[in-house]
């Protein structure tokens, strides 16, 4: 139910990656619902700290000066484009002045490894656990001598008076005293280290974006931890944010991010998103504030790239968002709907299991062209008391909260989808979800409380669907069970 080309390409227009790369990758996967990895917390804090230098400079070809991010199984190798990159990230490794206090991130490693550098952390810095070390490894361009690079910015250190504190070979002590927040940006950056490290991972996406002419990346701390803004530089008048907003919302290739709020005119769009309740080390808002960027007659406008994640097709000259979840933007479908039940005592089937079952039917009907949805009735989550320990003490409010819509389970062949809404399970949010479900897509799954009957709120005006046309051999009709299968769900067409 997958194709390994679709899923791949969507992986490697965001990356960088070759098609090649990519797909060797993705096959020791087992699940496909996240193409490119979410980074650990200590390995998301190093990617955030180079992110952090890499957004700053000027002059950049790519986004962030990256031509390649590859998540790799001990970390993540980062192929820059200039030696201008290289030399930001040497800018932030820790040196000891003759006189007065340090400079550079202190615990940040750096060292030679073949042709690459290989950046990390002093076991002091992060986290000791059965996760190995945290790790980057950094590959230049063509023909460039990244040793010689790295010990010529040594000599520069030793020149003036100070002594060098970034070979991981020489043991060096923390600090005895914890750095002030407005000096560390370790302290800063450990608050939403997995916002940095997500736009780290993904920075094809810009360019990919109709009139890319360049982004440059800032931090500000704020009362509930450190937003990130992304500052994007745009020739012509197509700021092409509803793409970008579809690529950052998604969760399968994107940053599974929400929007708060989205503002536009004529020479500048603002959009700014926030991360799901709960998650830890993301606690910011990320803010993408698109400007028309000052251009001469001469320069030529970039066309936007067609993007696999979000469904765009190889070849269109603009491509556009997906309409399929925008209220009133396709043709009233009429969908039908079914609903699982589970069996009404203590050893029926669990509300994960009828998800999965559902989420399974639902992708063989996306496989075959159409658009499916699941509808998940579901209680409010009742999080722990745990406190999130990239909470920074300065935080005294909750980040921003927002509401959760439609999400993609999977990529699916073209012209097939297939999403996720999940409501309260009062009758009036299944109703008002129900009715913009059978609107948007061709079938939709309702996955109720085990003690449900089915809803009959309205009349579906759709014929019965058997249960037969998708559970294959051993299924079910109508409520009965199979004697054979003792515990698996009724199904109720409607």
């Amino acid at each position: 139910m997958y194709d390994i080309n679709q899923i791949s390409n969507a992986a490697a227009q965001l990356t960088g990656e070759t098609l090649e790369g990519t797909r060797l990758r993705l096959g020791t996967l087992q699940r496909f619902d996240c193409l490119i990895p979410s980074a650990p917390a200590d390995q998301a804090l190093l990617e955030s700290v180079l992110a952090s230098a890499l957004g700053a400079v000027d002059g950049q070809t790519r986004p962030f000066g990256v031509r390649e991010a590859k998540p790799l199984d001990a970390g993540l190798m980062l192929r820059v484009e200039r030696a201008e990159e290289l030399q930001a990230l040497l800018g932030l490794l820790p040196y000891r002045m003759k006189r007065g206090p340090w400079r550079g991130v202190r615990g940040l490693t750096v060292q030679k490894d073949g042709a690459r550098l290989r950046f990390g952390f002093r076991s002091w810095v992060f986290e000791q656990s059965w996760r190995p070390a945290p790790v980057v490894l950094v590959a230049g361009p063509h023909a460039e001598d990244l040793a010689a690079l790295l010990a010529a910015h040594e000599e520069q250190v030793h020149a003036a008076g100070h002594s060098a504190q970034w070979d991981p070979q020489c043991p060096e002590p923390g600090p005895k005293r914890q750095e002030p927040a407005t000096r560390s940006l370790v302290r800063q950056l450990r608050a939403s280290s997995a916002l940095g490290s997500a736009l780290l991972r993904r920075p094809r996406l810009w360019d990919s974006l109709a009139g890319y002419a360049g982004v440059q990346v800032g931090t500000q701390m704020t009362e509930y931890g450190l937003d990130w803004t992304v500052d994007r530089q745009v020739n012509g008048a197509q700021f092409d944010d509803a793409r970008l907003i579809e690529v950052l919302t998604d969760h399968i290739v994107g940053c599974g991010l929400r929007v708060l709020d989205h503002a536009c005119g004529t020479t500048e769009c603002t959009v700014r998103l926030a991360p799901r309740p709960g998650m830890w080390g993301w606690r910011g808002v990320l803010t993408v504030r698109s400007r028309l960027a000052l251009s001469s007659p001469h320069i030529q406008v970039t066309g936007p790239r067609p993007l696999t994640a979000i469904g765009d097709r190889l070849g269109v000259s603009r491509p556009h968002a997906n309409a399929g979840v925008q209220e009133g933007c396709v043709p009233d479908r009429g969908g039908a709907v079914v609903q699982l039940m589970g069996v009404p005592y203590a050893e029926g089937v669990r509300r994960d299991d009828l998800s999965w079952v559902a989420e399974q039917i639902a992708a063989v009907w996306a496989c075959q062209g159409l658009a499916t949805a699941v509808v998940l009735t579901k209680d409010r989550d009742h999080l722990l008391g745990f406190r999130d320990p990239g909470q920074p003490v300065w935080a005294t409010t909750s980040v921003p909260k927002t509401v959760e819509g439609w999400r993609r389970l999977r990529i699916t062949p073209s012209p097939g989808e297939l999403w996720l809404l999940k409501v309260s399970p009062d009758d009036e949010a299944v109703t008002v979800a129900l009715e913009h479900a059978r609107r948007t897509y061709d079938r939709v799954i309702l996955v109720g409380r085990n003690d449900d009957w089915p809803y009959e709120d309205q009349p579906l005006g759709s014929p019965p669907m058997r249960a037969s046309s998708c559970t294959g051999p051993g299924r079910m009709r109508g409520t009965s069970r199979s004697p054979q299968h003792p515990n698996r769900a009724p199904v109720v067409s409607r």
